[in-house]
């Protein structure tokens, strides 16, 4: 039968715990030293008893990594480690940071701890300044300028004014024209021709005849224009007034400036809808009589303002103003130099760079950053004259209270090398990267266009005619709150980045065999991660190349936040780039961007090889166009795109954007959902074409596409899906993409946004659902938005969390007075949407620190105004270790309640016991050691019928230990939630039913909590384990299995150059669960292997988990989990004696 809401939230999700985000432990090889740190550490000893600084951990690792004989582990203790500037890591010829002989330098998060590095500081001392606008302020100091402020870990945004600003023109773009001057003098008029000697010109004008040729009258069929600023026409006249007869053209200036006898009389337009000719744009009459003189003056300034609601030229701090634009896939940020008037002059070079012929600024969209903007709530102002920081607070927010940080570092961890010098061997996991700043924004080049995590330099101002490659190859990467440069071998796992001001993570300058795993990124300005250049196209020399790097499981949401031309995951040149299994939403402009070039570049590049495959990406491209929810560009042979699951994209290009130049693409087996206009889109026909692409057996409910059958490309087997009756094929896509099971926990610190359609939202009154925003004005989360205008209209949402944002639209005519309840408690606070334009995204409340339990949150409309709701996020909604898992019981009644309906995630499906079981039982593999933090076993009832039932735990599935003992007393609540005291790991949970009332042996639901013991796709099962071989190159124990399994990538193992088939087995020691291998192959002298398969040992034969064909340099194969002792790559076809670096099972 259909369970209630509650029943069922209860059932699926019951919340422990948000310190998942924490690792409690990692395998290690052989451990060489242990250090320990805290934010308050003193002294030399480094150890848990009296833990040092970080920068004295770092010295004392300097001095005893020279040779390595283990791991070098830094612990980290809780707490915040306040930076005040970069913590540096470098390898040089006199400075070592890295691992030696294989070992690693590990930073890591002690056991339980939650150590944050942070580059905030904190502002306190808080004063109302203004009661009528309820603007607080509080002094900072001087300093270099802030971009960022958070409030209790909310983001505030800068001062600004409205969306879609009107009344700014840029100057040089448009045309101001004369046609005639009409000169009155008493009761008499002359016509007096643009061409008439007396009008003097000064500046660039043209002459245009034959006017009638464009579907206008002129006067005399001509007229002179100018597009130069500060040119005029001047012309001295005897009469009592006169008129400016123009052409008017949606082109031409809305800022023509009149002056009579010197002095400025008007400021009139040329604008109209359409071009029409003699159109009288100025008139003057009541002069004395006599001479007098009329000069028509083109604007001086770079741009002009005829907005009355700015009167710029009286505000203070000038040059901290910066005008903004977003044009296609481009974002401008440029800061003022001066203004007089309504003349605005930019700052050099950010305006030309912005005005650049190819790409450039087309208008302006807002205004930000001036004290006198500052009239909403959650805006800030930092005034670098007096240095207070000025703030309305949001209604929620209490500054006497509040946790209030400005940043203040820009980059917080930076890791260099040099050319045949790399950092490597780091190892970074479980910390947390807060609060990191970028302030090029402030400079005067400003941010000035370009594309993804780039923008130009200072030098593409010199650049007024170039090619277009031109000015893609001067460009400047936003800077990596954590960055590395030239490094090798560093892996970055299990880590929060957010609250960021550049981009989350860097990996740039020919950085190699990286991995960046299991790590969650939220609220950041700029892009989530960024590897590799866009300069390095022709680098030849593999050691100057970005390759070899992996980007897999990480949960990345918000990104591109104020610069929103960025993508969450960006990737210039790159062989053999790995990006899986990540889940991202909402990003502005694209979710995933491989390849730079437009298939420009002057020699080939080395890009090849790489691999996007299993991602999930969900409102992107909501803000900026032409991109793709993945996006590449430019020549990479070999690569492909596969799995991916596609949903709620708004660009006009394509979903899946193949952009110029891209080649040898396999497109294949992704779902794609709910696009605005075509499901894929390939660049065509106007050179610089995407070719040779292979699209094929992809899924999606947009018949449209735009990729011809031509230039090499080849689209087939399309599957067109009507009515959301999405194939079997499909459905197993969708529920593959995105993290995997064991990083979903990953959401809990990051959130989880529900959008306003979201089924579990029970809306009461006359409400409206929009379903798109984006065609009235505002970016909403989805494109949708529900709205009411009705006193005591009411909305109702059921969570289970330890906290909740509500995200809504804000205007100056919505409700500042919604009631709030938690759990039928009214809230102090009430809900306010109040502000002096149209915003959206907007955090209109924040409730943190609930009890990890199912809430419910109820928002009453206190006004006749309109209240709107755009989403919520909520915070720490884990998801059952144990769903999905293999597990077994002690008997089933049959197939339809056998015991994966015990932890399936249906609380509608159940396990039931065979008739004749006395203690029935279900038990879970969880595939991995965990931490276990609670248990919730929803029963299965017959008239109230109550249960005894005991849980244990097991690491080995052969000793068990009691979790918790409920054989005392019959149970009879329908959902029982179990805890133990102590520290409980474990692989296996079984329950075991003792006695029922007659009813039998039945679950719903078995939910096991818990985070991982140990980041689980760093533990190598094969690391070191004994392996056999069909054969090994000439008997020579240099080439033999064990070399494949040993951890050095300079060793492997090799066959007899005859092979042409040949099996690596390697015995794990027991039975263990696995479900990926990844395998590198030594493919110097080209592919050698053409068809393997991975087998597991069942204890009497071989069944395969995976059939592959032609590896990559390095395979990463993923497959249902299975049991076994042991593991086998068996090459089925291969030439020239096969040979693998390394074989590793995970």
């Amino acid at each position: 039968m259909r369970k209630s809401k509650v029943f069922s939230l209860l059932m699926a999700l019951f919340l422990v715990s948000t310190s998942f985000i924490a690792y409690s432990g990692e395998i290690h090889a052989a451990v060489q030293s242990t250090l320990y740190v805290s934010p308050a550490g003193s002294g030399t000893d480094c150890t848990f008893a009296s833990p040092c600084s970080l920068q004295t951990a770092q010295t004392q690792v300097r001095a005893v990594n020279q040779n390595m004989t283990g791991d070098i582990i830094v612990y980290f203790l809780g707490g915040t480690y306040t930076l005040s500037s970069t913590f540096q890591l470098n390898e040089s010829a006199t400075i070592h940071d890295s691992g030696t002989n294989g070992f690693n330098i590990i930073y890591q998060a002690f056991p339980g701890a939650h150590p944050v590095f942070s580059g905030g500081k904190q502002l306190t001392g808080w004063s109302q300044y203004d009661a009528g606008k309820n603007i607080w302020r509080s002094y900072v100091g001087q300093s270099t300028g802030i971009l960022q402020m958070y409030v209790n870990g909310v983001r505030a945004y800068v001062a600004r004014g409205e969306n879609k600003l009107s009344g700014f023109s840029i100057n040089g773009t448009q045309y101001m024209t004369l046609d005639a001057f009409n000169v009155h003098n008493g009761s008499t008029s002359t016509m007096v021709n643009n061409t008439d000697t007396g009008i003097t010109y000064s500046g660039s004008w043209s002459l245009s005849n034959g006017r009638n040729s464009y579907g206008v009258t002129d006067y005399n069929n001509d007229i002179q224009y100018t597009s130069a600023k500060s040119a005029f026409a001047q012309y001295t006249f005897t009469g009592t007034g006169i008129d400016v007869l123009a052409e008017t053209d949606p082109a031409h200036s809305n800022a023509v400036q009149v002056y009579i006898d010197g002095v400025l009389d008007q400021t009139v337009s040329e604008t109209t809808s359409t071009r029409l000719g003699q159109q009288t744009i100025y008139s003057k009459t009541g002069l004395s009589a006599g001479s007098h003189t009329i000069k028509i003056i083109y604007p001086a300034g770079d741009l002009t303002n005829t907005n009355s609601n700015y009167n710029m030229s009286t505000w203070g701090n000038p040059s901290q103003i910066r005008l903004v634009g977003l044009h296609s896939a481009a974002y401008f940020g440029c800061p003022v130099s001066s203004i007089s008037g309504s003349s605005i002059t930019m700052q050099q070079p950010c305006w030309q760079n912005a005005r650049n012929p190819h790409y450039g600024i087309t208008g302006i969209d807002w205004v930000e950053n001036a004290y006198e903007l500052l009239s909403s709530p959650g805006q800030f102002y930092y005034n670098i004259t007096d240095g207070y920081m000025y703030y309305i607070p949001r209604s929620y927010e209490n500054l006497s209270t509040a946790t209030v940080v400005v940043p203040q570092v820009e980059q917080l961890v930076s890791g260099s090398g040099a050319l045949g010098m790399p950092l490597h061997n780091l190892k970074f996991i479980g910390l947390t990267f807060e609060y990191g700043t970028w302030l090029a924004p402030m400079s005067s080049n400003g941010v000035s266009g370009g594309q993804g995590d780039f923008y130009y330099n200072e030098n593409a101002s010199s650049i007024t005619n170039g090619s277009y490659n031109e000015f893609w190859q001067t460009m400047m990467k936003i800077t990596g709150n954590v960055s590395f440069s030239n490094a090798n071998n560093i892996i970055v796992q299990g880590n929060v980045f957010r609250h960021m001001g550049g981009t989350g993570l860097v990996l740039e300058n020919a950085s190699q065999n990286n991995t960046v795993i299991g790590n969650s990124f939220s609220d950041i300005s700029a892009g989530g991660i960024e590897i590799g250049d866009v300069n390095d196209y022709a680098n030849t020399s593999s050691s100057m190349q970005s390759k070899n790097n992996t980007v897999q499981d990480n949960y990345i949401i918000n990104t591109g936040v104020q610069y929103p031309q960025t993508t969450a995951i960006f990737a210039g040149y790159n062989t053999n780039l790995q990006v899986l299994h990540n889940e991202i939403d909402n990003a502005p402009y694209s979710g995933i961007s491989v390849g730079w070039g437009w298939g420009m570049e002057s020699s080939t590049p080395y890009s090849n090889s790489n691999n996007i495959s299993y991602n999930k990406i969900t409102n992107s491209l909501f803000r900026l166009t032409e991109g793709g929810a993945i996006y590449t560009l430019g020549y990479q042979p070999d690569s492909i795109m596969s799995n991916n699951y596609l949903k709620n994209i708004f660009d006009v290009f394509g979903s899946i954007g193949l952009d110029n130049g891209t080649n040898f693409y396999t497109v294949s087996n992704n779902v794609i959902q709910n696009v605005k206009t075509y499901w894929i889109g390939a660049n065509c026909c106007a050179g610089y074409n995407a070719m040779n692409n292979t699209v094929k057996d992809n899924f999606t409910d947009k018949s449209n596409s735009s990729i011809a059958n031509a230039y090499g490309n080849s689209l087939t087997n399309t599957t067109l899906v009507t009515n959301g009756n999405w194939p079997t094929a499909a459905m197993s896509i969708m529920n593959n993409a995105g993290l995997e099971d064991e990083y979903q926990y990953l959401k809990n610190k990051a959130g989880v946004t529900a959008d306003d359609t979201d089924p579990g939202i029970t809306y009461s009154g006359s409400w409206t659902s929009d379903l798109n925003r984006r065609q009235n004005g505002p970016f909403d989360y989805q494109n949708s938005a529900h709205y009411t205008s009705t006193s005591g209209d009411s909305l109702t949402y059921l969570f289970v969390g330890t906290g909740i944002d509500v995200i809504a639209e804000t205007n100056s005519t919505y409700s500042n007075n919604a009631q709030v309840y938690i759990d039928g408690v009214l809230q102090q606070t009430t809900l306010n949407e109040l502000s002096s334009s149209l915003f959206s995204q907007q955090t209109v409340l924040s409730v943190s620190g609930l009890t990890p339990s199912l809430h419910e949150i109820k928002i009453v409309n206190g006004t006749n105004n309109k209240l709107t709701l755009d989403a919520f996020k909520v915070y720490g909604s884990v998801v059952p270790i144990s769903q999905g898992k293999l597990s077994t019981a002690s008997s089933n009644y049959s197939n339809e309640y056998d015991s994966s309906k015990a932890v399936d995630g249906d609380t509608t499906t159940r396990w039931g016991q065979a008739s004749g079981d006395t203690t029935p039982w279900v038990k879970v593999d969880l595939g991995a050691v965990y931490k276990i933090s609670s248990v919730n076993t929803n029963f299965y009832w017959i008239s109230g019928l109550g249960v005894k039932y005991k849980i244990e735990y097991s690491t080995d599935d052969i000793t068990y230990f009691m979790y918790s003992d409920k054989t005392a007393a019959y149970a009879t609540q329908t959902s029982n939630t179990d805890k133990n005291a102590g520290s409980i790991t474990a692989r296996y949970m079984r329950i075991t039913e003792t006695d029922t009332q007659s009813q039998g042996g039945g679950i719903y639901q078995f939910d096991v909590y818990g985070s991982p013991v140990s980041p689980v796709s760093l533990v190598n099962l094969a690391l070191n384990k004994n392996t056999t071989v069909s054969n090994y190159y000439q008997n020579n124990s240099a080439y033999n299995g064990a070399k494949a399994v040993d951890g050095v990538g300079t060793t492997r193992w090799a066959t007899d150059a005859s092979t042409t088939s040949a099996t690596l087995e390697v015995d794990l020691g027991s039975i263990t669960t696995f479900n990926k291998v990844v395998f590198k192959e030594d493919k110097d002298y080209g592919n050698r292997i053409t068809g393997y398969k991975i087998q597991y040992w069942d204890g009497s034969s071989w069944l395969d988990a995976y059939t592959g064909g032609t590896p990559a340099a390095i395979e990463t194969v993923t497959f249902p989990s299975v049991n076994a002792s042991k593991v086998r790559l068996n090459i089925t076809n291969g030439m020239n004696g096969p040979t693998i670096w390394e074989f590793e099972v995970y």
